[in-house]
């Protein structure tokens, strides 16, 4: 028994010792190896929002902001800097709701949130993903929660043998792609997408593509408990429209406006927007059912510009 004991001690201290050496090697000699691609713009968008001053704006969501949102109209609008935290549905609401806390918020700061649903397993949905967002920067690892360490540490082998083929072959993922929409060149100094190919066809729409979103108790504790981190710091948190593809796919105006006030009965802030304000044809969209081409962003801007002029006269 004890010799079984003894094996299996070994065993342990083995492991450790063999993960914390692959750990030291991937950070002092791989090295940052996705420097190019489109997770990569979080650099920049956090190196913008910490160099605001004053009262700003914050955008927070998935895709569907980065590639919704002309900041530079909204920030002409308003007379408030803007940043464009919006990044990719794949990390998940939590991770990019989080994105927050990576710059200092104060007093008049308005942070508005744009999801596409907001019923969520409140999780990362996929940890590769996440590991390639944050890799070596340590400031960026506030993004990962407790709860999110086990889907990480199952996922970080192979995220270092990446790094380690990025490295050593002709491959390169640190090298910025200007023959795509997907990378880190594509963004604007606002932390918008602003390159759209004109090779790629606009999304084609199909029966169920478009769904009516959920409200579910795990998002919505969550996103109180991002309220009371925003009002805590000066200041406030609005829920605004996301792009909705209008056409004959689409769910009735009805079930929306259910959805809506359902989402304002869960959540402790202001929703600004009538969710059917951003109902925008098919032919306004840019390959995903959320992207938005070049016209449908304006589109789209304006009527969030729109909300928050409502919102302002109605606060006063």
């Amino acid at each position: 028994m004890l010799r079984f004991i003894r094996k299996v001690f070994i065993f342990i201290v083995l492991f450790i010792v063999s993960g914390v050496l692959i750990a030291a090697f991937d950070y002092y000699v791989l090295g940052n190896q996705h420097l190019g691609n489109f997770q990569a713009s979080i650099l920049d968008k956090t190196a913008r929002y910490n160099s605001l001053e004053g009262p700003k704006i914050v955008l927070l969501g998935n895709s569907n902001v980065a590639f919704g949102i002309d900041s530079a109209m909204l920030e002409a609008a308003t007379g408030m800097p803007v940043v464009n935290m919006g990044l990719h549905g794949g990390l998940g609401s939590a991770f990019n709701e989080n994105m927050v806390k990576l710059g200092e918020l104060g007093k008049g700061d308005i942070v508005i949130l744009s999801l596409h649903t907001y019923d969520d397993a409140d999780d990362i949905e996929d940890s590769s993903l996440a590991l390639i967002t944050v890799e070596k920067h340590r400031e960026l690892w506030k993004l990962i929660r407790p709860k999110d360490l086990y889907g990480v540490a199952k996922a970080y082998p192979d995220y270092v043998k990446d790094c380690f083929v990025f490295k050593y072959s002709k491959e390169d993922d640190n090298t910025p792609e200007e023959t795509t929409c997907y990378s880190r060149s594509a963004f604007n100094k606002y932390g918008d997408v602003e390159r759209r190919l004109e090779s790629d066809d606009n999304f084609t729409f199909y029966s169920g593509a478009v769904t009516v979103p959920g409200v579910g108790k795990k998002c919505t504790d969550r996103i109180n408990r991002l309220n009371e981190y925003v009002t805590g710091k000066g200041a406030v948190l609005l829920i605004a429209g996301y792009p909705i593809g209008s056409g004959e796919y689409t769910p009735s105006s009805e079930e929306y406006d259910e959805f809506e006030q359902r989402l304002r009965n869960d959540v402790d802030c202001e929703v600004i927007s009538h969710f059917t304000d951003y109902f925008i044809p098919y032919e306004f969209f840019y390959d995903t059912k959320y992207h938005l081409d070049e016209n449908g962003v304006k589109i789209r801007t304006k009527q969030l510009i729109r909300d928050i002029g409502d919102w302002k006269r109605a606060s006063r």
